[in-house]
């Protein structure tokens, strides 16, 4: 929908691309993007420069591929609500039909 939405636009504007298009040229920027991001956080490693990084970043920038933290906050928590769902199940009361 996003990318069909985008090709109305262009096409609006003058520009004729077609919603694969569209969703390959974001795919290709996102992937650069990304790449540069990197290379710019790695010690030691020459900054590269990028003309869409700001937008890009405004975009994709505060999304972290995985976040450790989170990750690990998450997998506590689910792992908590399985040792309750599954406490639950064993102190829930049998009705007569299931006790037969």
């Amino acid at each position: 929908m996003l990318f069909e939405i985008i090709s109305e636009r262009l096409q609006k504007a003058g520009f004729t691309r077609s919603r694969k298009q569209v969703k390959q040229k974001l795919k290709t920027i996102k992937a650069k993007f990304y790449k540069v991001k990197d290379s710019n956080t790695t010690s030691g490693q020459k900054r590269v420069e990028f003309e869409l990084y700001d937008i890009c970043f405004s975009i994709w920038g505060h999304m972290a591929s995985a976040d450790p933290v989170r990750l690990l906050s998450s997998t506590q928590m689910n792992a908590r609500s399985i040792v309750t769902d599954a406490n639950d199940d064993r102190a829930a009361p049998t009705s007569p039909a299931s006790s037969v």
